[in-house]
């Protein structure tokens, strides 16, 4: 185990006895009886200097993948919006007028084919 390690886990355990004398400090406050004395004396805590900081470090690879599947998501959704928004304008208004693949109108058909008999 390295040295670092050690000493954080040292440190912690110190954290974690200081927090237990208080708590005992608290409820023996409460209730009104007397704190009983800690078996274990706490040790000092490492110097600071040897102390890691204590700030937040994202992980830049979940980051990533977290962008990254966001955006896809933001992506398939545009597009999934966009085919929706199609839809409904075909089916609200081009769908008894098409635009594309519409048959000849009966009734034009008849008039050229009159026009051009009347030509003859």
């Amino acid at each position: 185990m390295n040295s670092e390690r050690l000493a954080e886990l040292q440190r912690q355990r110190a954290l974690v006895r200081d927090h237990l004398a208080w708590l005992d400090g608290e409820i023996a406050s409460a209730t009104g009886a007397l704190p009983a004395a800690s078996p274990n004396p706490v040790a000092p805590p490492p110097s600071a200097a040897a102390e890691p900081a204590l700030f937040y470090e994202p992980d830049p690879v979940s980051a990533q993948l977290s962008a990254r599947r966001g955006c896809f998501l933001y992506f398939a959704a545009a597009v999934f919006l966009f085919v929706l928004a199609l839809g409904a304008i075909y089916f609200l208004r081009y769908r008894d007028h098409p635009l594309l693949f519409s048959t000849h109108d009966s009734g034009a058909s008849a008039e050229k084919a009159s026009s051009n008999s009347s030509r003859k």
